[in-house]
């Protein structure tokens, strides 16, 4: 049986009446615990890069010195703001950040920014100067990259003549395109198939451990005897346990994975394991297909009422029949339950009298 808040609340006022007292000690008492201030110091996260250029006016220090690390700390992300300030001999640059904001990892971005940046500014040059690199005419690149500039060139020439057929070329293609995406099967959430069968067995109502361990061992004997099966899971939760459709307890849950190279479909296996387990005495047993994108299954449930425990059992079969011939279900199961209570009770005589 399901829990509800609703039920608990009414039936139990005292516990849910001390349960809420104490919810509003709780909190006064962190009201008055917690820190207030009017003007709390909030303190962002900052560093400050200075630079001294000796003997520099500032509007050198601000060409020649300032824009170039803005222009490397460009890069460094969460940065709030960034203030620069020029003035004679000397640079400073202050960078502020959000107040979840590592400060050590942000040191080593700026770190790694300004030593690319002074890489770039003098070893580079150094090297370019000291090693005159020149570019090898006779090497196989440069020989080939050259045939194909003079092949694209070529080419460019030719589609500028005939510009009106390289204009009907392009919407030839679009076209094409157009019609080849309206072909493409979409679907907002497609519901993939697997190879997963879910299997869920209800029994009746009060049926003891014995009986539901058989319904069980009976089901696990045909699914391991099917070669298409590759590997299953079982779940007994041992019967007599909360109320379930139609007076039924749950008993127990199978999981089946099938083969890639199954000999039926998961379709034809599940309406093939319908009729096996059709025929079982005192349990209910729905199987169905898992898809990799389910929202649940709907399903339609009648229940019936009487003295007679034999015409409920006629009229219940009856109805499952002409249900079970109706293309809209995909499975029909009834359970019965006379009501009757389940429980032995023994009274000692002495201990009563006493």
């Amino acid at each position: 049986m399901m829990f509800s808040l609703p039920d608990f609340s009414v039936k139990r006022p005292v516990c849910v009446f001390i349960c809420l007292v104490s919810l509003i000690l709780f909190g006064v008492s962190s009201v008055f615990e917690m820190p207030l201030e009017s003007t709390p110091e909030m303190n962002m996260p900052t560093m400050t890069i200075m630079t001294s250029y000796p003997d520099a006016s500032p509007d050198e220090v601000d060409e020649m010195v300032t824009q170039k690390i803005e222009s490397a700390l460009s890069g460094i992300t969460e940065v709030e703001s960034m203030t620069s300030t020029s003035s004679e001999g000397s640079s400073m640059i202050m960078l502020e950040f959000g107040y979840d904001v590592d400060t050590d990892d942000k040191y080593q971005d700026i770190t790694s920014a300004l030593a690319s940046m002074l890489g770039a500014l003098t070893l580079v040059p150094l090297l370019f100067v000291k090693m005159r690199p020149r570019e090898k005419l006779t090497s196989r690149s440069h020989v080939m990259m050259h045939v194909l500039e003079g092949k694209y060139e070529a080419l460019l020439r030719r589609a500028l003549r005939a510009g009106k057929t390289v204009v009907a070329s392009a919407i030839a293609c679009l076209a094409i395109a157009g019609f080849l995406f309206t072909q493409i099967d979409m679907e907002l959430m497609p519901a993939g198939s697997t190879n997963t069968i879910s299997v869920s067995v209800g029994t009746r109502s009060g049926l003891d451990l014995e009986n539901t361990n058989a319904i069980m061992e009976e089901i696990e004997s045909m699914i391991s005897e099917d070669p298409d099966v590759e590997s299953y899971s079982l779940r007994v939760s041992g019967g007599g346990g909360g109320m379930g459709m139609m007076g039924s307890s749950s008993a127990g849950s199978v999981s089946i994975t099938l083969k890639d190279d199954a000999s039926v479909d998961t379709d034809t296996y599940v309406q093939n394991l319908r009729e096996k387990t059709s025929g079982l005495k005192n349990c209910s047993v729905e199987v169905s297909k898992q898809e990799s994108m389910s929202f649940g299954s709907s399903g339609v449930e009648l229940r019936l009422s009487g003295p007679d425990l034999g015409d409920l059992e006629t009229a219940s079969e009856s109805i499952r029949k002409r249900l079970s011939g109706m293309e809209e279900f995909d499975s029909v199961s009834t359970s019965l339950t006379d009501g009757s209570p389940r429980a032995k009770i023994e009274v000692d005589p002495v201990l009563s009298g006493a």
